[in-house]
């Protein structure tokens, strides 16, 4: 079996490149499955092909989704959870996942024994009614758990600690220890020796909530890493000069 996942990232010559591989496997014996966001331009279009449009989860399944991880007591908050929690994420799974970490975070919503129990039921009430929690997780991240995401999320590909540490100038132990905890909170993974931000909405939400110097000088800094690391490469150096532009540094890029 076969899972291309994220296919709304791939351009047209790369989605036709797999189209050939999958015309080449038709005498085998193999399941491809592809994954993309609705409204992607570029289709898998070839024969034996099924289409499953996902919709986002109603009230029920998040519902399910919330007793996977604990069972919900028979109190009124409890019957009326995976409704607010739909009302809050529109059903996005992600976004359930986010608020409910969120809500645990801010001790609103916590678990006992494999049951659900709220503390504190209004102020759960009103987290759920703002919305918006990957935003307000992200706003509550430290400044140094900040920065190391941003900068993942500026450089669109894995990062290794020893280019976080000279990105951060901090030490290889105090970098780790953020990553394992960013790691625990779900905002990073692991990608073999390095590491990425934990999904592409986490990404964006950092780069939009982060301020425009400091999007600058994620820019600036990972360009100036590039060039070093580049030697003379020519894909590096485009993308060195890509960041370095958009950081607004021209002299660098020239």
């Amino acid at each position: 079996a076969l899972l291309v996942d994220d296919l709304h990232w791939g351009d047209r010559e790369s989605c036709q490149l797999l189209l050939g591989l999958i015309g080449k496997l038709r005498s085998n014996r193999c399941l491809v499955v592809t994954a993309s966001r609705p409204g992607h331009t570029v289709r898998m279009r070839c024969p034996d092909t099924t289409s499953l449009e996902l919709a986002p989860l109603d009230a029920s399944h998040i519902g399910q989704l919330i007793e996977t991880l604990g069972s919900l007591p028979g109190d009124d908050w409890a019957v009326e959870l995976p409704q607010s929690v739909f009302q809050a994420t529109s059903g996005s799974p992600l976004l359930v996942l986010e608020t409910l970490h969120l809500a645990v975070e801010r001790a609103t919503l916590r678990l006992e024994d494999g049951e659900w129990r709220a503390p504190d039921v209004p102020e759960l009430s009103r987290a759920l009614a703002a919305g918006s929690a990957t935003r307000r997780r992200v706003e509550e991240l430290g400044r140094s758990d900040l920065w190391l995401l941003l900068f993942l999320a500026t450089a669109g590909a894995p990062v290794d600690i020893p280019t976080l540490v000279k990105a951060a100038q901090r030490s290889h132990a105090a970098i780790a220890k953020d990553l394992d905890d960013l790691e625990r909170r779900g905002f990073v993974t692991r990608d073999g020796d390095a590491w990425v931000p934990a999904h592409d909405e986490i990404a964006a939400v950092v780069r939009r909530t982060a301020s425009d110097e400091s999007r600058r000088a994620a820019g600036r800094v990972l360009g100036r890493l590039l060039i070093d690391a580049s030697d003379d490469d020519p894909d590096l150096l485009r993308r060195a000069a890509r960041h370095l532009a958009s950081a607004g540094e021209i002299g660098d890029v020239t």
